[in-house]
């Protein structure tokens, strides 16, 4: 959809000239549709923390994957490869030789890209995750 999400992380809420950089990104990177900043205040492996606030534009972006939509949060996981995720999931749908009898468990699901994607092909799909 060309929509693109700027987020910084960040381990405090205190963003330095917060406003100036919003309005930098406005005039140099006009395809930015959403700017989100993730607080991450911990010493931990972890990329994103708890607490997400949204500082200009939407708060979600939109891609679309054969034809299903989806709005993505910044913390949401799918492929970011939009040109080969379908390609992908086209490969998937063929190997596993799907029967519209099957049951499929997307594990890992993230936003559940995959199983949906193939959810035409199955009786029924079961994504799951940690969250």
């Amino acid at each position: 959809t060309n929509d693109v999400q700027v987020v910084f992380i960040t381990n405090s809420n205190k963003l330095i000239k917060k406003q100036k950089l919003i309005m930098r990104i406005a005039e140099e990177l006009p395809e930015v549709t959403s700017i989100m900043q993730n607080v991450n205040p911990g010493e931990t492996p972890l990329i994103w923390g708890d607490e997400t606030i949204h500082l200009a534009g939407s708060e979600t972006i939109t891609e679309k994957i054969d034809g299903l939509a989806f709005d993505l949060s910044p913390r949401a996981f799918l492929q970011l490869n939009s040109i080969m995720t379908p390609k992908l999931y086209h490969l998937a749908g063929e190997a596993l030789n799907l029967d519209a009898s099957d049951y499929l468990v997307d594990a890992y699901s993230g936003v559940g890209t995959i199983g949906l994607t193939l959810a035409n092909q199955v009786a029924e799909v079961r994504g799951m995750d940690t969250g």
